[in-house]
């Protein structure tokens, strides 16, 4: 699920949220796969920067987010980490 961000006037940012695998489907490279074709997808819609939340107890997850370039830019309200990757000619890994 991803929407571009609505609440501000940052036209070019778009929001990647609930990205995630089936426990018994995890550690098969799933989730990097879907991660490369939903980044290729939010690329298209001339968006610059793509942010995902994820909770700080995930260590998988932020190993994912790192090695697709992501970098952590905030905290939300409730805890979460909040992490973007600039886009640059639909660039996703």
């Amino acid at each position: 699920m991803y929407c571009p961000e609505i609440e501000t006037e940052e036209k070019d940012l778009y929001w990647l949220f609930r990205f995630m695998v089936d426990v018994k489907y995890q550690k098969q490279g799933i989730g990097r796969a879907a991660l490369e074709l939903a980044l290729g997808e939010i690329s298209k819609n001339n968006c610059r920067k793509i942010n995902i939340i994820y909770s700080p107890k995930n260590s998988v997850a932020a190993k994912l987010y790192e090695t697709f370039g992501f970098q952590q830019v905030g905290i939300a309200e409730d805890g979460d980490i909040i992490v973007q990757k600039r886009v640059n000619n639909m660039t996703t890994a």
